[in-house]
C-alpha cells in the first residue's frame, strides 16, 4: 500500500460493503492480531472491527491506537483510516525492548467527550524474553450480574472471572462481614452461580500471594432490571422494579425506530413477565428500554444467537522446511463475510486472553444480550460526526494585531478592486517527505483565520511552506497552527487492572531466537540483521548533491540541518550567534560559546566552511592546539543555507567532530527574513502502512534459514458463505505445527472467532479446535 496524499478523494481500501445504523448504544471495538505472543523486533499485525448497535459502524472514519508499556509510557501513537467499520495496521516492537508486555489503547470519536478520551479499549500482548514471559501481575476480578447489577431479595445470576489462570477460592460477604457463600473457580479462574439475599451490598473477598483483596459486586443503581428468558420455547422479558415508580414505559427499538411502546403498571408486585416473542419475529437485533418519561432506567441490547463454525480443510500439510501448505476455508449460510486470518508457529501459545465481550453477555437458545451503559442515548449523546482526516491550518496573531490585519485586508481589497484586481492572500506548498518537489496552491482564509485549503488526506508526514503573497499584509507577525487528526492524543495509556495484570506467563519451548538461528548441525549463528538504513529526505539528498564535495560527499553525516526549516530569530545575525542558537536544539553541535572563549573551542566541533578540509579560521600554535581567530565576521546568518555535522572527522585533533557550514554568499541571502519569513512545518498524517509479505518459494530459492513466526496474515479476506476459499503459504525452516485463527464479521453483523491447531504425529495429521 503506497503512502500518498489524496486531494478531494479518499480511497476505501476494504472491498466489502456493509450496512450500519447510528442509534444509541455502547461502541465495541474488536481486535485481532496475528498472534498473542511476540519477540523483541517482531512486527505486530492487527485488524480492528468497530461495531455499533450490533453492526459494523459506517459513521466512524478514524481509529486512534496507542502502543506502550506497563507504566503508561507511550511508545507510538497511530491514527488509522476506518472504512465501513474495519481498519488494520502494524507496529514494530523495538529490537532492544526489554519488557514482557506491550499494552494498547484503541478509541474512536465516539469515546471522545470534551476533547478527552473516555474508556478506550485496552489490549495486552506478551513479549517473550529469554524464552519466558514473566509479566507484571496485578490480581483483579471482573464481575457480571445479569440485569446490570445486584438487586436484593430476588434471584441474581453472577459470573466472576479472575485474571490468574488457576483455581481461586473466595468468600461472598455482606457489609457486616457475615459469610454468605464460599466460591471456587475452575482452573481458568472462572465461576458462575445464583444468589438471593436481602443485603443491599455484597463483597467478594479473596487472598492471593499473601495479600487480601475485596471488591464489591456491581449494584443496579436504577433499581429496575430487564432479563430475557425462555419459557416453553417463547421469549419472555422479566421486569423487576424496586424503584418507587408505579408505572414505567417499555419500548422495543429496532435500529432508529421504536416499533413497540407500552405502559407497564406495578402495584404490590415488583416483578412482571411480558411475552415478547411476536415483538422479535423477523428481527436480528434491537433494544428493550424501560423509561420514566425521558429518563432511561434499563437497557437490554439483544441480537440473534449465531453458532457458526468455519470448516477448515487441510488440503496440503507438510512439516518439512519451506514446504507448500494449502488450507480451504468455508462458512455455512449464504452471507458475505470479511475475515482476518492468521497462521503462526504451533509452539507459540494461542489465545490465552479472556474475551471480556463474551463475558459481559448472557444468552437464551435464540438470542444473546448485553447491557449498554445507562445514559448512552440520543438525548444525552448527540450524533457523532466523523470524517476522513484532512489537513487544517489556522493563522494565529495577537488579538489586536488580528483586528488591524483584517482592516488592512479590507482596505487592500477595496484598492485592488478599483484596479480590477483581486487580493492575493497566501501561497501554500506541500510535499510528502519521500517526494522532492512541492505542489503549490494559492489559498485564502476566513474571518477567523482558518485557511481555505484543498482536501489533503495523506499518509506519513506532510511538509508545508506558507507565505503571504501581498506585500502589504506581510507587516504583521503571525504563526500557523496545523492539524490533521480529528482525534485527541493520549498522554498516557489507560488500562484497567484486569487487563494490565492479566496472567500471560509461559515458558517457550521452541527454538526461535530474535538474535541467533540454529544451523543444520545444531550450532547457533548470529543473525544477519537486515536493518534498513533510515531513508534520507530527498530534499537533504538534493542539498548534499548541490553543496557537498570530496570527503564530505563521500561520508555520511550524523546530522543535517536545512536552515529553511529553522525559525531563526531576527536578533541572530552572525554565524557565531547562529551556531549557538542551533546548539540549544542540537546539543551534538557542542556547548554554547557566546563570548567566544578559546578554551571552549577545544571541546566543541571545529567549524568548516564550504568543503574546507581544515578550518581557515584556525591555526595551530606551538603547543599544537587550535586557536580560533574568528575570521567569520563577514558571514551573515542569512547566508547559511545548509549545515552538516560529522561526529568523526579525521583532521580534528581533539576528536570533537566537525560542523560543515555551506553558504550562498552575500547575494544569496534570504530576502524573506523577519516577520514575513516563510512558515515551514511538518504535520503527521495517517500512520504509514506496509502490506504483510510472505515468501513464495516456488519463485525464489530459500535462504539459509527462515524462522518467521507468523507464516500467513491476511486482514482483509472476502469470503462468500457456501464457497470454498483457498489459503496458501510456505512453511519456514523450523515449524512442525501451526495455529490457524479466523475472526470475522458478516454483512448483518454476525461474528465468528475460531482457532485450530494442526500438527503431524507419526506421519498422521491431527487437528484440534480451540
Amino acid at each position: 500500500m503506497k503512502n500518498q496524499y489524496i486531494i478531494n478523494a479518499f480511497i476505501l481500501f476494504l472491498g466489502l460493503v456493509f450496512s450500519s445504523h447510528h442509534i444509541f448504544a455502547q461502541q465495541r471495538i474488536g481486535f485481532h492480531s496475528d498472534r498473542d505472543y511476540y519477540f523483541p523486533g517482531d512486527t505486530i499485525w492487527y485488524k480492528s472491527y468497530i461495531n455499533h448497535q450490533g453492526v459494523l459502524d459506517s459513521t466512524i472514519r478514524n481509529l486512534g491506537i496507542a502502543f506502550g508499556k506497563m507504566d503508561g509510557t507511550i511508545l507510538e501513537q497511530q491514527i488509522r483510516p476506518v472504512a465501513l467499520g474495519l481498519s488494520y495496521g502494524h507496529f514494530v516492537i523495538p529490537l532492544n525492548y526489554q519488557e514482557d508486555e506491550i499494552l494498547l489503547n484503541l478509541f474512536t470519536k465516539r469515546q471522545v467527550v470534551e476533547d478527552q478520551i473516555q474508556q478506550p479499549k485496552a489490549v495486552k500482548l506478551a513479549v517473550i524474553q529469554n524464552k519466558r514471559v514473566s509479566p507484571s501481575f496485578i490480581p483483579a476480578v471482573e464481575m457480571y450480574v445479569d440485569g446490570n447489577g445486584w438487586l436484593p431479595e430476588v434471584n441474581n445470576s453472577i459470573k466472576l472471572q479472575w485474571n490468574k489462570w488457576q483455581v481461586i477460592k473466595a468468600d461472598l460477604k455482606n457489609k457486616a462481614g457475615e459469610l454468605l457463600k464460599t466460591i471456587e473457580t475452575d482452573e481458568e479462574g472462572f465461576c458462575s452461580f445464583e444468589m438471593n439475599a436481602k443485603d443491599q451490598e455484597l463483597f467478594v473477598h479473596w487472598e492471593m500471594n499473601g495479600q487480601q483483596f475485596v471488591k464489591p459486586l456491581p449494584i443496579n443503581q436504577q433499581k429496575v432490571r430487564l432479563i430475557l428468558k425462555e419459557k416453553e420455547g417463547k421469549s419472555v422479558l422479566e421486569i423487576v422494579n424496586q424503584s418507587f415508580l408505579k408505572q414505567v414505559r417499555l419500548q422495543y427499538q429496532h435500529r432508529d425506530f421504536v416499533v413497540k411502546d407500552t405502559v407497564i403498571q406495578f402495584s404490590s408486585q415488583s416483578m412482571q413477565e411480558i411475552n415478547v416473542e411476536n415483538w422479535l419475529t423477523g428481527r436480528f437485533n434491537g433494544n428493550f428500554l424501560i423509561r420514566n418519561n425521558l429518563e432511561l432506567l434499563a437497557n437490554l441490547r439483544l441480537a440473534t444467537k449465531v453458532d457458526i463454525t468455519p470448516f477448515v480443510d487441510v488440503e496440503e500439510f507438510n512439516s518439512s522446511a519451506y514446504a507448500h501448505q494449502k488450507f480451504n476455508v468455508m462458512l455455512p449460510g449464504n452471507e458475505e463475510w470479511n475475515l482476518s486470518v492468521s497462521i503462526h508457529d504451533g509452539l507459540l501459545p494461542d489465545h490465552k486472553i479472556v474475551d471480556l465481550e463474551e463475558f459481559y453477555q448472557n444468552q437464551t437458545s435464540k438470542f444473546v444480550y448485553t447491557y449498554p451503559e445507562i445514559g448512552l442515548s440520543t438525548e444525552a449523546n448527540p450524533r457523532v460526526y466523523d470524517q476522513v482526516a484532512v489537513l487544517k491550518g489556522k493563522i494565529q496573531m495577537k488579538p489586536n494585531d488580528w483586528e488591524k490585519f483584517l482592516k488592512l485586508k479590507e482596505k487592500r481589497s477595496s484598492i485592488l478592486a478599483k484596479k480590477n484586481k483581486d487580493l492575493r492572500y497566501g501561497s501554500l506548498g506541500y510535499r510528502l517527505l519521500k517526494d522532492t518537489a512541492y505542489q503549490y496552491h494559492e489559498v485564502a482564509f476566513d474571518e477567523k483565520g482558518n485557511l481555505i485549503l484543498p482536501n489533503l488526506t495523506f499518509y506519513d508526514t506532510l511538509e508545508t511552506r506558507f507565505v503571504q503573497i501581498d506585500d502589504r499584509l506581510k507587516t504583521f507577525k503571525y504563526q500557523l497552527n496545523w492539524e490533521f487528526s480529528p482525534l485527541p492524543t493520549l498522554e498516557y495509556l489507560k488500562v484497567p487492572d484486569f487487563i494490565s495484570g492479566l496472567d500471560q506467563s509461559i515458558s517457550y519451548q521452541g527454538i526461535y531466537d530474535p538474535y541467533y538461528y540454529q544451523g543444520k548441525i545444531g550450532r547457533s549463528y548470529l543473525k544477519t540483521l537486515q536493518v534498513k538504513a533510515k531513508g534520507k529526505d530527498p530534499i537533504y539528498s538534493k542539498l548534499d548533491q548541490k553543496y557537498s564535495r570530496d570527503w564530505f560527499a563521500e561520508n555520511e553525516s550524523d546530522l543535517d540541518i536545512d536552515l529553511e526549516y529553522e525559525n531563526i530569530p531576527i536578533r541572530v545575525d552572525s554565524l557565531n550567534q547562529l551556531i549557538n542558537f542551533l546548539r540549544i536544539k542540537y546539543p551534538q553541535l557542542g556547548v554554547i560559546n557566546e563570548n567566544q572563549i578559546p578554551s571552549l573551542d577545544e571541546i566543541n566541533p571545529i567549524i568548516l566552511l564550504d568543503n574546507e578540509y581544515t578550518a581557515s579560521n584556525f591555526m595551530i600554535n606551538e603547543n599544537a592546539k587550535f586557536v580560533n581567530n574568528y575570521n567569520y565576521k563577514n558571514i551573515h546568518a542569512s547566508e547559511v543555507a545548509y549545515i552538516r555535522y560529522y561526529k568523526n572527522y579525521p583532521l580534528d585533533k581533539f576528536k570533537n567532530g566537525a560542523i560543515m557550514v555551506y553558504t550562498t554568499g552575500v547575494y544569496g541571502r534570504n530576502k524573506d527574513m523577519g516577520v514575513s519569513k516563510i512558515q515551514r512545518s511538518r504535520t503527521p498524517g495517517y500512520s504509514a502502512f506496509s502490506d504483510y509479505h510472505a515468501p513464495n518459494y516456488s519463485l525464489t530459492t530459500p535462504a539459509d534459514y527462515d524462522d518467521r513466526q507468523t507464516l500467513y496474515w491476511n486482514p482483509d479476506l472476502a469470503v462468500q458463505a457456501g464457497e470454498s476459499t483457498p489459503i496458501e503459504f510456505y512453511n519456514n525452516s523450523i515449524s512442525k505445527s501451526f495455529y490457524i485463527t479466523i475472526k470475522g464479521v458478516s454483512r448483518s453483523g454476525k461474528k465468528i472467532q475460531f482457532s485450530k491447531h494442526i500438527n503431524e504425529i507419526d506421519g498422521q495429521i491431527t487437528t484440534s479446535i480451540k
